[in-house]
């Protein structure tokens, strides 16, 4: 401590704090806090984790850089490594020609659109402008030229790269060393330096140029050497086949089919593409006959065009795009009549199953019910078309909340009813009941019930009493009328008939009437003529 006050009090006038300083009196030193703190804060080792004010971006200073303030410098600029720039970056533009992984300038890309050995660009109708092409790329036509008179003239050697006349009239002028000239022929300058000529129509031959010959003549030239050809005996013709075909020396081996031995005809086998010879007959077993062919393995052809009523082939996609036109553009949904026992592509027969997708465990799985699935769910109740969850738990329309939900748990629902059913319109008709979708209704047998059985009136015999009025006297006989209630009277025969007034009528009362009831009490047949057809909806 005595060395580092020594070499204080060098410093000069030291004001300020007093300290004390000796082993015995001491020494007194004054001097001020800056003095302390410049000394001992001089090159300072720190410790811990020391703290700091973060300064203003952009601080170029002798201040201390904290971390969040070199974060954030760091944060503004781009990586190294695949950058991702923002606003609008720049770059210095490379010369022209520079064939380099450096960065290419919007500059650089304009420089080289319609310059010579850039990039041609297109004219309003999609075209490149000819100013763009290379010289003698573009052929500027001058009209047909008379090869016979020279017209109009045309010089060797003289003319601009490009230019070109078709041929009207044929001829034998001489232009840069050419005479022959063909109708429909081009005459081009084409590299600069003379005239050329390109064969045009003129290749086309004529039939009418060659003399007719007769049937079954042969040209040829059998003599070996450069003579006009001229018709072949049978015996050359034979000879120039078996040179093609077969042997016309020893080996058995110059013809393309080999024959039996030197000189003789060609055998009747055939050259493969592999280099061995087979004979027709073999070739034969191989191929189909074209009258009853029997196709094995899987032949293929070409699938013809809808409609298409012909003998022609028809492949299993034109079968099954047929069968799918027959359902006329039927939406989803739709239910038809058919004698069909299995349903086509596209539809599914109408046969009191369930539906859903290929998890949901239904008679019917496949992804591809589900649009008749969100059509039963959002048309048709819980109680015509119920819905059940994958394991056949019954649940409801209204604990899914939607189709997209019911589907995405893996719900079945049950198709409507049909199996052994007459089908009838839903709605309500004039006078009729309303009928809801898909609701099933009526019985095939029904027994009456005494409310539905009709009314009646019964007959019958019984007992009863019956009181007889005074008569006139000295009368032999009773006479009077048994009143049945409904005002007819019963005669009481007998004696002599008094007159009406002198006796009254006889009343008869009835306590009881019995009888024997008919039928046997069974149900009775609903059923209307009907004809039974299957069905399919159509998914």
């Amino acid at each position: 401590m005595g060395e580092k006050v020594t070499e204080l009090t060098t410093r000069g006038s030291i004001t300020g704090v007093e300290i004390l300083y000796g082993a015995s009196g001491g020494v007194d030193y004054q001097f001020n806090i800056d003095q302390i703190r410049d000394y001992f804060w001089f090159s300072p080792v720190l410790n811990g984790t020391p703290t700091a004010p973060t300064q203003n971006a952009g601080d170029n200073s002798t201040k201390l850089a904290t971390t969040a303030y070199v974060d954030g410098a760091l944060g503004t600029k781009a990586n190294l490594a695949s950058p991702t720039f923002t606003g609008n970056p720049v770059a210095p533009t490379q010369s022209a020609g520079n064939n380099s992984t450096r960065l290419a300038t919007t500059a650089y890309l304009d420089r080289l659109l319609g310059a010579v050995s850039g990039i041609a660009t297109l004219d309003g109708t999609g075209k490149i402008p000819t100013g763009q092409l290379p010289g003698g790329a573009v052929l500027t036509y001058l009209g047909t030229w008379d090869a016979n008179a020279n017209s109009p003239t045309i010089v060797s050697s003289t003319g601009s790269t490009g230019q070109y006349y078709i041929v009207g009239t044929s001829g034998s002028t001489t232009i840069d060393g050419n005479s022959t000239w063909v109708a429909g022929d081009w005459i081009v300058f084409g590299d600069g330096s003379k005239w050329q000529r390109v064969m045009g129509s003129g290749l086309l031959l004529s039939l009418s140029n060659f003399a007719p010959i007769s049937a079954h003549t042969f040209l040829g030239n059998n003599s070996g050497s450069s003579a006009s050809p001229s018709a072949l005996t049978a015996t050359q013709l034979t000879a120039e086949l078996n040179v093609v075909v077969g042997d016309s020396g020893s080996g058995g081996t110059k013809g393309l089919v080999p024959a039996a031995s030197a000189g003789a005809a060609a055998s009747n086998s055939v050259l493969h593409a592999d280099g061995t010879f087979h004979s027709f007959a073999t070739l034969a077993a191989s191929y189909a006959p074209l009258n009853s062919p029997t196709f094995t393995g899987t032949p293929a052809g070409p699938t013809q065009s809808a409609n298409d009523n012909s003998t022609k082939l028809a492949t299993t996609a034109y079968v099954d795009a047929a069968i799918a036109a027959l359902s006329l553009g039927a939406p989803s949904g739709t239910v038809v009549f058919t004698i069909l026992t299995s349903a086509p592509t596209g539809w599914l027969m109408f046969a009191d199953q369930t539906i859903g997708d290929g998890s949901s465990g239904a008679g019917y799985a496949n992804t591809n019910a589900q649009t008749v699935f969100t059509a039963l769910f959002n048309n048709i109740s819980d109680a015509n078309c119920p819905i059940y969850t994958s394991t056949g738990t019954g649940t409801t329309r209204g604990a899914q909340g939607t189709a997209a939900a019911a589907w995405a748990a893996h719900c079945r629902i049950a198709l409507p009813k049909s199996l052994g059913r007459a089908l009838a319109v839903a709605g309500t008709g004039s006078g009729l009941s309303a009928r809801a979708l898909s609701v099933a209704v009526g019985e095939e047998t029904h027994t009456l019930s005494s409310s539905e059985q009709s009314s009646m009136s019964v007959s019958g015999t019984g007992s009863g009493t019956a009181s007889i009025g005074s008569a006139t006297a000295g009368s032999s006989n009773v006479v009077g009328n048994i009143n049945t209630g409904s005002g007819a009277s019963t005669y009481i025969a007998g004696g002599n008939q008094p007159t009406p007034s002198t006796w009254n009528d006889l009343t008869v009362t009835v306590s009881s009437i019995s009888g024997t009831a008919s039928g046997g009490g069974a149900a009775h047949n609903n059923m209307q003529p009907s004809t039974f057809l299957n069905a399919m909806i159509k998914l």
